[in-house]
């Protein structure tokens, strides 16, 4: 049973982690809510979303199928359908951004990239010729 105090005032949450397991109850004032999932992984993610002091509102429509889907993954994961939704929306960003910042090259790709770092080929007479105008540009400019 682990009992971290977060930085928030008047917060307190117990995390109980047995095998595949997790179970977070969060306490503010004398308010207490607890979250069980049977996936260990959600255990940080659970953990700061239950902390954190919530200000900001997402409205979405679904269509009924959506909605179905929705409260039976909540369901499955035993937490409230507000809870998963921003939970299942915050990681889907996170990742979309990871993945747009990241980028991802082939084995043959990184080879061909290292190489050209390591040797770079001569400049061509064009960028040569290309450099020589920029530094007559730049020293009228100083």
């Amino acid at each position: 049973m682990l009992s971290p105090t977060p930085n928030r005032n008047d917060c307190d949450f117990d995390l109980a982690h047995e095998g595949a397991f997790v179970s977070c109850s969060l306490s503010h004032g004398d308010k207490v809510s607890t979250i069980h999932t049977s996936l260990p992984e959600w255990r940080c993610t659970v953990t700061r979303a239950a902390v954190e002091l919530k200000k900001e509102r997402l409205e979405a429509r679904l269509t009924p199928e959506q909605r179905m889907h929705i409260e039976r993954a909540a369901q499955i994961r035993g937490t409230l359908i507000s809870d998963f939704v921003v939970l299942s929306a915050d990681e889907a960003a996170i990742r979309t951004i990871r993945e747009q910042e990241v980028l991802r090259l082939s084995e043959r790709d990184r080879e061909v990239f290292v190489d050209l770092l390591l040797n770079p080929p001569a400049p061509s007479r064009r960028l040569r010729t290309a450099a020589k105008d920029y530094m007559r540009r730049r020293k009228r400019i100083s």
